[in-house]
């Protein structure tokens, strides 16, 4: 069984990321190498594997569709919260007002995209953030 000392090998690392990406379209790299280390870890302790070629084999298998979902949840972010992440948001705002002011001037579209959200907090955040930064860039003019 594999222990949280024992690092999986880097082709055991990129098999997870191609299963990920072939059942969700997720991309793994190898910066998170440890967290898929910590869930792979986990879900072979949960399944009763013996190591990672036994739990490969489970995947492959007929049963193995319910885990293939349960890794997926596993090795993702199900999380979702009003300004999560509050630094992105602050970024947000300093690109809006500093490298976009001219922009917010002039009254152009400026298109923000909020990437897997599961339900909104995260867009209506960005736009609350742009609605700030643009009254704060029309309150500097």
């Amino acid at each position: 069984m594999i222990n949280n000392h024992k690092l999986l090998s880097k082709k055991d690392l990129l098999t997870i990321a191609k299963i990920a990406k072939k059942i969700s379209g997720i991309h793994l790299d190898q910066s998170k190498k440890y967290t898929i280390q910590s869930v792979i870890s986990r879900r072979i302790r949960e399944v009763n594997a013996e190591n990672i070629n036994d739990y490969f084999k489970l995947m492959e298998s007929m049963e193995g569709e319910y885990e293939k979902d349960k890794i997926i949840s596993a090795l993702t972010t199900n999380v979702t919260s009003f300004f999560r992440e509050k630094h992105h948001f602050d970024y947000l705002h300093k690109l809006l007002c500093c490298d976009f002011h001219a922009e917010i001037m002039r009254e152009e579209r400026i298109r923000i995209w909020s990437s897997a959200c599961s339900s909104g907090e995260e867009a209506y955040s960005a736009a609350m953030t742009a609605a700030e930064a643009v009254n704060y860039s029309h309150i500097k003019k």
